[in-house]
């Protein structure tokens, strides 16, 4: 691909494909150490799963760039089910809005496929939220 335009949307449409909860960013992990090595840039992972690549400038007065991103996003993990529905585990930051009735949600399967869903409100106390 030469068009960088389309070689970007490439790349983010790869990245946005994959699920991405908090402690589940394996799948994006891989996409991006596969666009890495594609483009030609070597990298390390560290033992928190930080992946970091190098890019040596041209100009040796200029001061160095970093470019730092998340690879996960606020999310669910199903814990549990309950008569009207599943309960679910905030992982990540979940604002306090997604708790309230009708959220509109998509549930990831084991298999790859999703669900779409609406939250039924908030369960427990405010300390397991």
């Amino acid at each position: 691909m030469t068009n960088p335009r389309d070689e970007a949307l490439d790349f983010l449409s790869r990245l946005g494909s994959n699920p991405a909860t908090a402690f589940k960013e394996d799948g994006v992990a891989d996409t991006v150490k596969a666009i890495l090595a594609e483009i030609g840039l070597s990298f390390e992972q560290d033992t928190f799963g930080n992946i970091i690549s190098k890019v040596a400038g041209t100009d040796p007065t200029a001061n160095p760039l970093a470019v730092i991103a998340h690879m996960d996003h606020p999310g669910f993990e199903i814990t549990g089910s309950h008569p009207d529905g599943y309960i679910a585990t905030a992982m990540g930051g979940v604002p306090q809005s997604s708790f309230e009735p009708g959220v509109p949600i998509q549930v990831l399967l084991p298999d790859g496929s999703r669900v779409s869903g609406a939250t039924g409100g908030k369960h427990g106390d405010d300390k397991g939220r």
